[in-house]
């Protein structure tokens, strides 16, 4: 969300991410019909973590003393939560999101993921997997490296034919 938006977030507690959002958008109705229209189509599995208080309460009681956040890392990790929950941003980014919106380090920021990832998106996961696919095509998963070992002898110049017989131990 643009950075002007996100300071139309004054709240002394989290807000859920629908609530969130909706919030940030301020008077703009085109914006908040399209926004309402969208997340009433999303699976019923991701319009729970969306609009319940108890995903706010994660980020509130749970990551937020866990790590320090200040209120202000709170909203914003609501949004993030909100946005990848929406199909907006894609949820191989979200340590990169986490870090950036948030002004943590890398490592602080795959921990919080890894939390949010293990511990709030579970119930919704397979829906926001596939939804993310379907939005994301040109996103490419980075594979995981392959290993390759090297035979050392396979390039040197020797007679490749040459065997021993170890069952005959007279030639």
């Amino acid at each position: 969300m643009p950075e002007d938006q996100i300071d139309n977030l004054e709240s002394e507690y989290v807000l859920p991410p629908y609530a969130a959002s909706l919030s940030v958008l301020g008077n703009n109705v085109q914006a908040i019909e399209e926004y309402m229209t969208k997340s009433s189509r999303l699976p019923p599995s991701i319009q729970k973590i969306l609009h319940d208080f108890s995903t706010a309460e994660y980020i509130e009681e749970k990551l937020g003393p866990a790590f320090g956040l200040s209120a202000e890392q709170k909203s914003r990790l609501v949004l993030i939560v909100g946005s990848i929950l929406m199909a907006e941003t894609f949820i191989g980014n979200i340590v990169e999101e986490i870090s950036g919106g948030l002004g943590l380090d890398q490592n602080r920021a795959d921990q919080i993921s890894s939390a949010i990832i293990s511990e709030l998106l579970p119930p919704a996961m397979e829906d926001i997997k596939r939804m993310h696919k379907e939005k994301f095509v040109n996103v490419q998963q980075q594979p995981a490296p392959r290993k390759t070992f090297s035979n050392p002898g396979a390039n040197l110049d020797i007679n490749k034919t040459n065997v021993l017989d170890l069952r005959n131990r007279n030639q």
